[in-house]
């Protein structure tokens, strides 16, 4: 056995070709992609002094499968509406994957038993000072669930273009 056959992975061998060298651009996901998705791992979080809970979902279906994506869910929100909805998305999180609904604060071993179940999440694009990612929008019952894989938005100006046209004024102009 010659010192690269250690690193075969599926039955690929290491042969120094270029597709097996060089690394895929990888974007984010476009917004509007349904899939449905396993989550790998759930657990408290802190982000610049935030608590929230973070889950890692790794896509199964789709032209994005075996991509990962990220969820936030910033049950401690100082917003008290986005603190309730937060506190929505992860008891539904516990409803779809048969979790046991804890009375306390979830621990570890409460998100554990989420780990490895499936459920179907819509993904959107999210974009602040320049930088861009992907956030989940909704999670469903992976049952029935329709994939629907997102368009890329094309880049550049998004405001209204201005007209050469007058504008109207009101009722008379018809």
């Amino acid at each position: 056995m010659g010192f690269f056959d250690q690193f075969a992975v599926d039955g690929k061998i290491v042969d120094g070709s270029e597709e097996n060298s060089n690394v895929p651009v990888v974007s984010i996901i476009p917004g509007g992609t349904k899939a449905v998705s396993m989550i790998e791992e759930v657990k408290w979080d802190e982000y610049q002094g935030d608590r929230k809970v973070k889950v890692k979902w790794k896509l199964a279906s789709g032209g994005f499968a075996k991509r990962v994506v990220f969820q936030s869910i910033k049950i401690f929100d100082k917003d008290e509406n986005k603190a309730f909805r937060a506190a929505n998305v992860l008891r539904r999180l516990f409803m779809l994957t048969g979790a046991p609904i804890p009375d306390a604060e979830p621990t570890d071993a409460d998100f554990a038993q989420m780990v490895g179940k499936m459920a179907g999440i819509s993904i959107e694009i999210w974009e602040i000072e320049g930088k861009e990612g992907n956030w989940v929008s909704e999670i469903q019952p992976s049952k029935g669930f329709e994939t629907v894989d997102g368009e890329e938005m094309p880049k550049g100006e998004t405001s209204p273009q201005k007209s050469n046209q007058p504008s109207l004024g009101g009722d008379d102009d018809w």
